[in-house]
Order: structure tokens, then sequence, then C-alpha cells
């Protein structure tokens, strides 16, 4: 079945007769908003998000995957769900009063292409077209301005008052018969309904709007930054080869106590650059990540006492693999960089130590909640190249690498059209192993031969952030 043709059934459906009911009453008003997918169409995301974001608060909007999952509890699919039987028993089981549907359509004048929005609302319970009207534009870019005029079409029938001045074209009949659907088989074929002109909620007049006034919202966050505040811990051992009784440990805090716990401080981000433009391509999907946390301890022995700037990072490339067409429904990243973490100790029997090298690793961002995504990652680094106070560990470096494995939630606080304010909450283990060939010389009464190195770093965060 064509898309296009999904319009042209729900037109029908206000005149299909015998269909009928009481209106159904709520504090706030329900409402299904349906963005069909047109000839050419790249807006239809996007488009959706605009038209559901300015009703937020007004109205409950209910999307395709919410209607979608309401007609599979009552066996209905494909164009099924879209007849007028289909539609009017899935709009009632949803107790909505109305039904918005939205279809982008390219058109060509001249050399030129743009596309036209068209808009058809229709009461639920009497089965009757409200209205229909059109929005164009000038190019093929969605605008604020032409998300106002839509949103001002529909502010009626949920009871808000108009408060833009664009206004609706009256609906072409070419828009109604632009592709006529096959007959859908029933058990009782109905006579044939002639499709009549609709007329546009407010006096005819098209909008013109500007493309170079692109609308704020892209399909997904093209910038999420996040910074805040952290607490780790270095635990670290060397042993001999083949020993499991005899190590000597790192003491990372006042002489005799155990390994304390370092505060810091951390950013994140991820960039898409693609997201903000209008190319619907793949290549909208890469983007470049950072992941960095820093902090400072000190470490006594005896009258000594030794400084140590802590770092850990790493950045590269990401590939977002989105789980749905709506931000708040996660992704999977797949990511791949280089990364570093250093720990030095100057003059300590235990050696202070630099880790880097290459790393592949992946994050899920799984939806648990509409305001909370889980998240869980995990990145392995090798080869492991090392540094720092190693050379003290033996004669020669024979290999090392390294791994990452994190969880945590990411809860949405407050969002607006151009914003997402967001909040973050980690926790993170980092694991280094690397052999070494001779004896140690550690400044200790004990040396380890052909020794391993293991390092664990136990990190929490907390960071806030903005996704625009």
């Amino acid at each position: 079945m064509n898309r296009l043709s999904l319009l042209w059934i729900v037109l029908c459906f206000g005149v299909v007769a015998g269909v009928g009911g009481p209106a159904f009453a709520a504090d706030t008003p329900r409402i299904v908003v349906l963005t069909l997918p047109g000839k050419g169409d790249t807006l239809q995301v996007p488009l959706h998000r605009a038209v559901a974001g300015e009703l937020e608060g007004k109205a409950e909007v209910i999307g395709l995957k919410e209607f979608s999952a309401q007609a599979a509890q009552l066996n209905l699919s494909g164009r099924a769900m879209f007849s007028p039987r289909g539609l009017t028993a899935v709009a009632k089981a949803l107790q909505v009063d109305h039904a918005v549907l939205v279809r982008a359509v390219l058109r060509t004048r001249g050399t030129d292409q743009f596309f036209k929005l068209i808009v058809v609302v229709f009461n639920v319970a009497t089965g009757k077209r409200k209205s229909a009207g059109s929005v164009t534009l000038e190019g093929q870019r969605l605008t604020a301005e032409a998300v106002d005029a839509i949103v001002d079409g529909i502010r009626p029938f949920i009871g808000q008052p108009v408060e833009k001045k664009e206004e609706f074209a009256d609906l072409e009949e070419a828009d109604l018969e632009e592709s006529e659907p096959e007959p859908e088989p029933e058990p009782e074929p109905e006579p044939a309904k002639r499709v009549e002109r609709v007329a546009p909620v407010r006096p005819t007049e098209t909008v013109k709007v500007d493309a170079s006034a692109p609308w704020e919202g892209p399909t997904r966050a093209a910038l999420r930054l996040h910074i805040g505040a952290g607490l780790f811990q270095r635990l670290g051992i060397v042993r001999s080869e083949g020993q499991s009784d005899d190590f000597i440990t790192c003491f990372c805090g006042e002489e005799g106590a155990a390994n304390s716990m370092i505060g810091g401080a951390n950013i994140m981000a991820e960039f898409y650059p693609l997201e903000l433009t209008s190319w619907n391509t793949l290549a909208r999907r890469l983007g470049v990540h950072v992941d960095a946390t820093t902090g400072s301890t000190t470490t006594r022995v005896d009258n000594e006492q030794f400084e140590s700037r802590v770092i850990s990072g790493m950045g590269g490339l990401v590939v977002r693999v989105p789980l749905d067409a709506d931000e708040d429904q996660g992704d999977l990243q797949v990511r791949a960089g280089y990364g570093y973490f250093a720990f030095p100790l100057q003059n300590f029997p235990f050696p202070g130590v630099t880790y880097s090298g290459p790393y592949l690793g992946g994050v899920m961002n799984y939806p648990v909640s509409k305001t909370t995504v889980a998240k869980a990652g995990a990145y392995i680094n090798a080869p492991l190249f090392v540094g720092g106070g190693t050379k003290r560990l033996g004669d020669s470096f024979l290999s090392g690498s390294g791994y990452r494995l994190e969880a945590g939630a990411r809860m949405l606080v407050e969002k607006s059209r151009k914003a997402r304010y967001e909040m973050v909450f980690l926790g993170r283990v980092e694991g280094y192993k690397s052999a070494y060939r001779g004896v140690t010389d550690l400044n200790l009464d004990i040396q380890a031969v052909n020794a391993k190195l293991v390092d664990r770093v136990f990190t929490f965060l907390w960071t806030v952030g903005v996704a625009l």
C-alpha cells in the first residue's frame, strides 16, 4: 500500500455512515497526533516532535507508537488500523476526543522543491472531519512559524485559545486525490462516497516561511554536555609470576591507611554535527565524544608527602543507533578512540603509572520510564602502552591490556523547545593488567620477579548537563 493512501483512508472516514457515540470527557483533553510519511518526506520525526512538544502540558498527546500498540491489542495492523472502522475502534479504546493527522508532501515549483504540510483534524465520537488545511514552506526545512500555525489549528479542539496569526491554506483537491488506495475487503461493501472539499479552520492564506529560520529542535540531540563531580580510588597489586600469596600493594592514602577516595571533577560531551542539518543520511548518526575525570591526592610516608594529579580520559568517534525516533527512547552507541590514565607517584616505593592506547566499546541507553534512561557501557583497551614509574617493575615490558565497565542512569529534569536539562549518576570500574620481565626495583625489602601489575580504579560520578 502506498504511504500517501493513509491520508485518503482517514479523510474518507468522515463520510462513512453509521459511526457515532458519545465524546469522552476529561480534565485534560486526550488527542491523537499521527505524523504520516509522505513522498520524499524527511520531516516525519522532527514534525511529530515539534507538534507534540508544543501541545505538552495542554493535552495528553498519543503518538503512533501508543496508537499502534492499542491497535495490536485489537488485532489490527497495517492499513487495517487506519481504515474507518479500525481507526474508530482504536481511537475509542484510547478514549480520545480528537485525532490529528499531519503529512509532509514534497512539491516542485520550477527547479525548486518545498514541503507542503497537510493537516486534518477529526472528531472521534462523531466520525466527522472538523477541519483540514495546509501550511506551505519556502524550502525543505521545518520552522517554528510552521509549527505554530499547525498547533494554532489544533488549539480550538483542546479548549485552548489561538496565540499566533499564521493561518491554514485551503486544502486542494489534488492533496486528497494524490494517491488513491486499493479498496479494503469488506464483508458487505459500502457504496462509494464522494470526497468533498473541506472548509479551512480560518480564512484562506498560505503561510510563507523563510528557510533561513530553521526549526530549533533536530531529530535527536546534536550536542550533549555534562559537567560534575566524582570520587575515585586506585587499588594496585604487584605479584611475582606464578605467585598468589606474596604481593605488594599500593597505599595511596596516609601511611598505613587504606586506599582513600579521591575527589575530582568530570566532563562528558557528545557532538553530532550533521544533526544540525536537514540531510536525511545515516551520517547523521556519526559524532565525536569525550569523557575526562581529574583529581588530586596527597600520599604521606614518614615525614614525606607526595602530590599526585590523577587523570582518566578517553575521546574518539561514536556511532549512535537510535532505539526509537523519540529522544526519550534511548540508543545504542558504538565508540572507538584513544584512552589515557595517569597516577604519578614520584620517589614512592609503589610505582606511579600511565596507561594509554586505543579502545573499542559501546554504551546502551535504555528507557525505564518517561524521565529515566538506564546506562550501561563496556570498553576494551588493546594494545596497552605503559609509562611513568613502570620501568622499575622489570628490565622490559612484555604486554598489557585494559577494560572499563560502567552503569548508571540519566534522568530528565526539565525540557523546553530548545533544550533538555539532565542529571547523570554513574558507577565505573577501570582495570589494567601489565607484565614485565626481570626483577623489580621498588625500594622495599621484598621484590618481585617477572612481575605482573594489576590496577583497578573505582569511580562514582554525578553530573548535570544539557542536550541541545
